[in-house]
């Protein structure tokens, strides 16, 4: 495990990819939008400072619940990014160049996750243990309370609704 968080390769480009959030968010028509500029900005400080925290953190099994907290804020991050490509406030190419960033940053983190789950020594029965015990008591099982029909967002017409990063 990493002596200080800054040494995390993972903190590392999340790091960065903040930094040209916060720039990109602070430009044009993505200023004058506060609501979305900061929830954007936000989710993207949040899988930085989650890594760092978890980095701090003196169990183990604790590094891995924060790793595991910020890949949520992670697809914040890629939502977002719908939004405001959806919007106009970012070009596809900025949209994508973000989320091949973030989709980057989250294999670097699921790294990161595994090598922490697998850590050698005398904790690691106790490690998988605490990671099931954790796992199973904070899995929802949404099957049948979220209807994915209700949630579809009609666009405009003549919008053709892309993934980005994807190029679908």
């Amino acid at each position: 495990m990493a002596q200080r968080f800054e040494d995390l390769t993972a903190w590392q480009r999340a790091r960065a990819r903040t930094t040209r959030v916060c720039v990109i968010t602070r430009e044009g028509q993505f200023s004058r939008d506060f609501g979305l500029a900061t929830q954007l900005e936000r989710a993207s400080v949040s899988v930085m400072a989650n890594l760092a925290e978890g980095c701090d953190r003196n169990r183990i099994t604790e590094f891995a619940r924060f790793i595991e907290i910020s890949r949520g804020s992670a697809a914040e991050v890629l939502s977002h990014l719908y939004v405001a490509q959806d919007i106009g406030y970012l070009s596809a190419e900025q949209s994508d160049d973000l989320a091949n960033d973030t989709r980057a940053i989250s294999r670097l983190r699921t790294r990161l996750l595994e090598g922490v789950r697998r850590k050698p020594g005398s904790q690691q029965g106790q490690l998988a243990e605490e990671v099931a015990q954790y796992e199973a008591e904070t899995t929802l099982d949404l099957k049948g309370v979220i209807d994915p029909e209700q949630w579809a967002v009609a666009l405009p017409a003549g919008t053709r609704h892309r993934a980005p990063g994807t190029g679908h």
